[in-house]
């Protein structure tokens, strides 16, 4: 079964606070939905302080990392 959105946005999250300790974490690009999900990207879009913003910027925030 694929893995939503909120999914992989929660799995990142974790792996982002794993990182304490370190000075930057970088994502890959279009993770939230999948590279080569075009047919996806409109109806995933998200605004730029939406859900995945919010949620990766208190992931950092925990961890202390950019």
């Amino acid at each position: 079964e694929d893995e939503t959105v909120e999914a992989r946005r929660l799995r990142a999250a974790a792996l982002v606070r794993e990182q304490a300790g370190a000075d930057l974490v970088v994502l890959p690009e279009l993770w939230t939905t999948g590279a080569f999900a075009f047919e996806e990207f409109d109806a995933a879009a998200e605004p730029l302080r939406g859900p995945t913003y919010e949620a990766m910027a208190k992931a950092a925030s925990d961890a202390g990392v950019w």
